[in-house]
C-alpha cells in the first residue's frame, strides 16, 4: 500500500526455472488447477506458459536479458549455417558421382 492508502498493483516476475518446473508438474499429470494454487499464481498465467513452451519451446521465456527477437535471429543465423554445411555437403557428393561417371566412361 502507498502511503495515501492505495494499493500498489506491481507485475511479479518469475524465472525460467520457475515456468518449467510448473510445466513439468502439468506433463506429470497434475492438475492445471492445483498447480497454478502450488505456485500461486492464476490458472490463466499457467495455460498462457504452457501454450508460449508448448509452441516454441526453445525460445520460450527468453527472460530480461534476451529479447525474443535477439533469439530469433540467433535462430535464424544457426539454421542459415546449417544449410550452407548441407549446400557444402551436397556440392561434394555432386562432384564426387560426376568423377566416378567420368571414369566409367572414360
Amino acid at each position: 500500500m502507498n502511503r495515501d492508502g492505495s494499493l500498489v498493483l506491481y507485475r511479479r516476475r518469475f524465472s525460467r526455472a520457475f515456468k518449467l518446473k510448473a510445466l513439468k508438474r502439468l506433463e506429470r499429470g497434475d492438475k492445471l488447477g492445483d498447480v497454478a494454487r502450488l505456485c500461486k499464481i492464476d490458472p490463466n498465467l499457467l495455460r498462457r506458459w504452457e501454450r508460449d513452451y508448448e509452441s516454441r519451446p526453445e525460445s520460450a521465456f527468453p527472460g530480461s536479458g534476451r529479447r525474443p527477437k535477439e533469439r530469433g535471429i540467433e535462430e535464424l543465423q544457426r539454421e542459415i549455417e546449417r544449410h550452407a554445411q548441407e549446400i557444402d555437403h551436397l556440392k561434394q557428393r555432386i562432384l564426387s558421382r560426376e568423377t566416378k561417371k567420368d571414369e566409367c566412361h572414360g
